[in-house]
């Protein structure tokens, strides 16, 4: 005989757990978690381009400065030639009136001019009456409105020029330093010079 059993529960029966809504939680926390770490690099992507943009800004700006510096000097250079320019004045009939004073075996030794009409000269002559007869030919000139002789002394040849030096040799023994005023309209022509005539 086979006796057959039947089991019967009449319990309640404890449903299977369902492992989807961990699954599901899981999947959330992660992308939670991964957009929260692509939000702090896009934050610090954008706080370095602002960063290297502020940067850049500096640079142009401290550029433009320096450029507009370089640009005004450029002008003030270019204002300085045209001044310049301005009041550039041949003194080739200055030099040609002092020429003419100089007495025979004298030279000029220096010869220094102030803007607008002031002049300096140094002659080197050979006896102390050259030095009168030269401040009376400056003095009846017509170009120079003043004439002053400054200074007068005595020059050993040997001094200034023991090379050459001969017993014969007619060398300078004294300078003289004249201080004169141009008129000022002779600066101001441009004559002919004397010897293109």
């Amino acid at each position: 005989m086979v006796t057959i059993l039947i089991d019967v529960n009449l319990l309640p029966e404890k449903e299977k757990r369902d492992g989807t809504w961990l699954l599901t939680a899981v999947i959330l926390v992660v992308l939670f978690a991964l957009v929260f770490l692509l939000m702090g690099l896009l934050k610090t992507n954008i706080h370095n381009d602002i960063a290297a943009l502020e940067e850049e800004q500096q640079e142009a700006v401290l550029t433009i400065e320096e450029r507009t510096a370089a640009q005004s000097g450029f002008v003030t250079y270019q204002d300085t030639v045209k001044t310049l320019e301005q009041t550039i004045n041949p003194v080739s009939a200055v030099l040609h009136n002092i020429e003419q004073a100089l007495p025979e075996n004298s030279v000029i030794a220096t010869f220094d001019y102030t803007f607008p009409s002031t002049l300096r000269i140094t002659a080197r002559l050979e006896e102390v009456r050259q030095a009168a007869a030269m401040h009376d030919a400056l003095i009846r000139n017509n170009v120079f409105t003043t004439v002053e002789m400054a200074d007068l002394y005595y020059v050993d040849p040997l001094e200034t020029s023991p090379e050459t030096f001969h017993e014969e040799a007619r060398l300078p023994r004294y300078e003289a330093v004249f201080d004169m005023n141009v008129k000022g309209d002779t600066l101001q022509k441009r004559e002919e010079d004397p010897r293109e005539r």
